[in-house]
């Protein structure tokens, strides 16, 4: 069964549009690096993003190589844009009896 990451942002105030523009860039990495985007959600009011990434493989590995490539070494400056980072490991819950 997939790793599931549930990943919050909590973005500053009038930052949004440069963060969306870097965000996309870096998930088309974590894509190419066999990552599957399970949902995108803005909440500008409150100026929060959620995601939630999943992969088959060990997470360790895969991540050792996600923040080495160049291209996603070049999106380090994404961080200039958050407030704050939570990422916590999330399992799916059956709605079906």
């Amino acid at each position: 069964m997939p790793t599931t990451l549930l990943r919050t942002y909590f973005i500053k105030p009038g930052h949004w549009e440069d963060f969306l523009s870097m965000w996309r860039q870096v998930a088309a990495i974590r894509q190419r690096f066999g990552f599957t985007i399970e949902f995108a959600y803005e909440d500008r009011e409150k100026n929060i993003f959620t995601w939630a990434i999943s992969h088959p493989g060990n997470l360790e590995e895969v991540h050792a190589g996600y923040y080495a490539d160049p291209d996603r070494v070049k999106l380090k400056p994404i961080k200039e844009h958050l407030a704050a980072i939570e990422v916590r490991e999330v399992q799916p819950v059956s709605f079906v009896k």
